[in-house]
């Protein structure tokens, strides 16, 4: 996949959560909808602890100091494996999801009105796409460690 393409599926995932995140803030907090009895449900629930701390906090600053050196180790890591010419299918995926959920990891430190979770895994957590983008990237990091077969 060209940097064009990569670029561009970051801006559109980066969007679609922030977006998502927007609606649900402006009409949906306070809701719930039970989508499977029992398992699963629609519940817009504010992140509280470390992830809402004041942008003075020490733990902010940690946390914005951590995100930017993961982000960063990230991508020379996959600009390290792209010049080796290995099949870059799943290395594409995994730097596109885990780039993404980064942007938004570190935007919803600085504006405490997107860092909301909005469904919720009875009885264990609540979890948004940024959740389901870093899954997903993590699992396309290990297809491309299993499956590292070389262009031709």
């Amino acid at each position: 996949m060209d940097i064009k393409k990569i670029i561009l599926w970051i801006v559109v995932l980066v969007l679609v959560e922030l977006v998502t995140i927007m609606v649900i803030n402006k009409y949906y907090v306070g809701d719930v909808f039970i989508i499977i009895p029992n398992v699963l449900e629609f519940r817009p629930t504010f992140n509280t602890g470390v992830a809402s701390t004041s942008v003075l906090n020490v733990f902010f600053l940690l946390r914005l100091v951590i995100l930017s050196t993961l982000l960063a180790l990230v991508f020379f890591f996959y600009r390290n494996k792209r010049k080796k010419k290995t099949n870059t299918k799943y290395l594409d995926i995994f730097f596109i999801l885990i780039v993404s959920s980064a942007i938004i990891s570190i935007l919803s430190l600085i504006f405490k009105d997107i860092n909301l979770s909005y469904i919720l895994l009875n009885p264990f957590f609540t979890f948004g796409l940024i959740d389901i983008y870093t899954i997903c990237g993590i699992t396309a990091f290990l297809f491309h460690l299993i499956f590292p077969k070389k262009i031709e």
